[in-house]
């Protein structure tokens, strides 16, 4: 009895080993599988699937092309694309996308008419081996009024830095009206301002120039430098300049 009983614990040690191997092999093979699968479906990507336009007056009219690409290694077909109702698409493939090959997918939206947070979402439905989607999203800021872009210079000097002793900010009316600029003008002695005309989207612009001087005072500071406009509603602007000065 004592040598059946030392027989089966052995054999049950070799079975319990054995199916321990064999479900270890089973559980790698499916791995192995999911991962081929993987790599096989694939899909469209776009490596940059966000655009922020910054910032839009009411209406305006916002164009973008998202560059998509089909990193399978089979033909993806696309089925449709779900977009809002004030989007217009430019560019878009009618035919099948090959495994490896880049396309455009031009977009055309209309901001709205009240300011606000703006974001819209795109949803590009595929299919391969199996149906898929993509999101894509166009975001922003619609503004009304004159506005800084962007609203604060920083300026650095010193230290080898001297490069980065100059900045710029965009002015701009988004309402009606158009803006005119008569001066610049700051507090202090150290700051160099000046601005030229440009266009912004249809509309006049004003870019605003300024430069750390060499009499400008060691460590940090923040001024400001005020755009004077004919404007009735904001006659005059601050932009905030600050930064460091090492010597």
């Amino acid at each position: 009895m004592k040598g059946r009983s030392k027989a089966a614990c052995i054999f049950n040690r070799r079975a319990t080993g054995l199916f321990a191997i064999c479900l270890a092999g089973a559980l790698l093979c499916l791995f192995m599988a999911a991962e081929l699968v993987a790599e096989t479906q694939g899909g469209l990507v776009c490596e940059n699937p966000v655009f922020d336009f910054g910032i839009a007056g009411p209406g305006d009219e916002i164009t973008h092309v998202f560059w998509l690409a089909n990193n399978s290694q089979q033909p993806v077909i696309i089925t449709r694309i779900v977009a809002p109702c004030e989007t217009a698409l430019d560019q878009k493939p009618e035919e099948p996308v090959a495994p490896g090959f880049s396309f455009p997918l031009g977009l055309r939206i209309k901001a709205e008419e009240t300011p606000g947070h703006f974001a819209r979402r795109i949803i590009i439905h595929y299919g391969g081996q199996a149906s898929q989607e993509l999101a894509l999203e166009i975001k922003g800021q619609v503004k009304t009024g004159i506005v800084l872009i962007p609203g604060s210079i920083v300026l650095k000097a010193g230290d080898g830095v001297d490069e980065q002793a100059s900045g710029s900010s965009l002015a701009v009316s988004l309402d009606a009206d158009e803006l005119f600029l008569h001066r610049v003008s700051t507090q202090v002695d150290w700051l160099s301002v000046s601005f030229t005309q440009e266009a912004f989207r249809g509309r006049r612009a004003y870019r605003v120039f300024v430069s750390l001087g060499p009499d400008a005072p060691e460590g940090q500071f923040m001024e400001t430098v005020t755009l004077h406009t004919g404007s009735q509603s904001r006659p005059r602007l601050d932009i905030v300049v600050r930064g460091e000065v090492g010597r």
